[in-house]
């Protein structure tokens, strides 16, 4: 089931981003495992080792997701589940400002679609203890982003 949700949000970003999903170079790639802290692709790459240049428009809701994550004091569920709500609305302004092409685009996506996920399941969270695990998932998930784009 996850599976399928996975690329149900791959073909959805790939849309989204004025990409034809049939011509387009993107390779999905699953997490690695189910680990905590361990979501991103392996494959993830830097630009000859620099990082990735993300455009301003989108890089404005990476910046407020970053906010909201690092300002979040929540201890309730309830709290968690809110964040999760806010965090998928700057995901889907940051897929309508799509304008990258070629593979720093690619490497966006690698981080991207587990970045999402870990979002589905902050918001599907059971439990505060949950949520928190899950939370902290997303911040190292934040800190991988800052080490490959910019």
């Amino acid at each position: 089931m996850k599976k399928l949700a996975l690329l149900f949000i791959s073909s959805a970003l790939l849309i989204s981003c004025g990409n034809d999903p049939a011509t387009s170079s993107v390779q999905t790639t699953e997490p690695v495992t189910n680990e905590p802290g361990n979501h991103e692709s392996e494959h993830l790459q830097l630009n000859d080792g620099a990082k990735w240049k993300v455009n301003e428009d989108m890089m404005v809701h990476v910046v407020k997701m970053k906010e909201d994550v690092s300002s979040f004091d929540g201890s309730t569920l309830k709290q968690y589940i809110s964040l999760a709500s806010g965090l998928k609305v700057h995901i889907s302004n940051i897929t309508s400002n799509c304008t990258m092409e070629g593979k720093a685009h690619d490497e966006l996506h690698k981080w991207l679609i587990p970045y999402i996920s870990l979002i589905d399941e902050l918001n599907e969270s059971t439990t505060e203890e949950a949520a928190q695990d899950k939370l902290s998932e997303i911040k190292n998930s934040l800190v991988t982003f800052d080490t490959y784009f910019q």
